[in-house]
């Protein structure tokens, strides 16, 4: 159970730190630990937009590091990695970026250095769990809901991949000849969409997959407005925006209840790191905002703040908490949305790629991404009586 996991990562944490325990759990002798603490970090990415302060505190941590750029770097699948330890940051918006590639390549890259017993921050348990989850949503919600945690009904749905050039469609890669038109394709899956929307009642939201950033993210408040619009597409009506920008990436369509939020509307991010609450984040969405990326560079208003009266010992963060260290994610993210109607709380996203409110670290007095360097240094000197502070 969530309770009794909860009390057996406590007692791993009152003998060895978190990071010693995880890492261990992949090394398995002195040999690899040996090349965890021989070498440097490598931080593993496909854009250094969002990495200029976690950089910063690396450097007054003063770690030696190294990036590697998922875009542009090749590895010999055939030779060791180097000794060190690996911060993975893959991230789930990658294609926005043009780099759609980074996302697979990277899920590999970690792999491969897990397979050769080197010590991955957010490699996960099992070995790329953690990649997962940031690249996967249905991944997000069965494992929640295997857990014990409080999710929205959800389905997935297959969708055949597709590119638009202005109203034109056509599939993604290359087909054999005799393949249905793809624009016949995209009728069917309208077809399909609009049969398992029809199950529903009340408010839905439509998401890709792998989205990243709250992109594709499309709500709507009544099912059955949204069955007719399908219908319609169907019957070959113009394709709306919002269809286009759903889209996924992966060939998977995401259909959830809407969790319908008390007036203003607001969500909590409870942050993750090393197995330690850093604190919650409360997020403004009165305006009906979906992309809520918390870096500067992303941030286009003050929506976050700090939600003070959620802390570690608050029932959800134990189970946030628990779930982290079962999967082996050393960063992570959990967003919940509380139901006006029931005052019930459901954990709808999990971000193991975590950027952090500069003005929520402020008012909290907590330096998160401080806390990340801590993590690293601590995995490179492979202590075993430390503790985050």
């Amino acid at each position: 159970s969530i309770e009794s996991y909860c009390c057996d990562v406590g007692s791993v944490q009152s003998k060895t730190s978190y990071h010693a325990f995880v890492c261990e759990m992949i090394d398995g002798d002195a040999d690899r630990k040996k090349a965890r603490t021989a070498g440097k970090l490598y931080v593993l990415l496909d854009a250094e937009t969002w990495f200029e302060p976690l950089r910063t505190e690396l450097l007054r941590a003063g770690l030696v590091f190294e990036v590697w750029n998922l875009v542009e770097r090749s590895v010999d699948l055939c030779s060791k990695p180097p000794d060190g330890v690996f911060l993975s940051r893959v991230s789930a918006s990658c294609h926005t970026r043009g780099h759609r590639e980074a996302a697979e390549y990277g899920r590999q890259v970690v792999l491969w250095l897990l397979a050769h017993g080197r010590c991955v921050l957010n490699g996960g348990r099992p070995a790329g769990a953690a990649i997962d989850f940031e690249l996967s949503k249905a991944k997000q919600m069965h494992a929640l809901s295997l857990a014990g945690l409080r999710v929205p009904e959800s389905f997935a749905m297959p969708v055949p991949l597709l590119v638009w050039t202005g109203s034109d469609v056509d599939y993604a890669f290359p087909t054999d000849s005799g393949t249905m038109a793809a624009g016949e394709a995209l009728r069917k899956a309208f077809r399909r969409l609009a049969d398992v929307v029809e199950g529903f009642d009340g408010p839905v939201v439509l998401k890709p997959n792998c989205g990243g950033r709250g992109v594709g993210v499309t709500k709507f408040h009544d099912s059955k407005d949204l069955v007719k619009t399908l219908r319609q597409l169907e019957n070959g009506s113009p394709i709306p925006d919002w269809v286009k920008a759903a889209w996924p990436v992966d060939g998977v369509l995401i259909l959830q209840r809407l969790i319908s939020p008390a007036n203003p509307a607001f969500i909590t991010r409870i942050e993750i790191i090393g197995g330690r609450f850093g604190y919650a984040q409360k997020t403004d969405i009165s305006d009906g905002a979906t992309q809520l990326c918390t870096a500067d560079s992303c941030s286009t208003k003050p929506r976050f703040s700090w939600r003070k009266e959620i802390t570690e010992e608050s029932p959800i963060a134990k189970q946030c908490l628990a779930f982290a260290a079962q999967h082996g994610l050393d960063l992570a993210g959990f967003e919940f949305i509380e139901e006006a109607s029931t005052g019930l709380r459901f954990i709808y996203d999990i971000n193991p790629n975590s950027n952090y409110s500069p003005a929520v670290q402020d008012e909290a007095r907590r330096n998160l991404y401080a806390d990340v360097a801590a993590l690293c240094k601590s995995a490179l000197e492979g202590r075993d009586d430390g503790q985050l502070q």
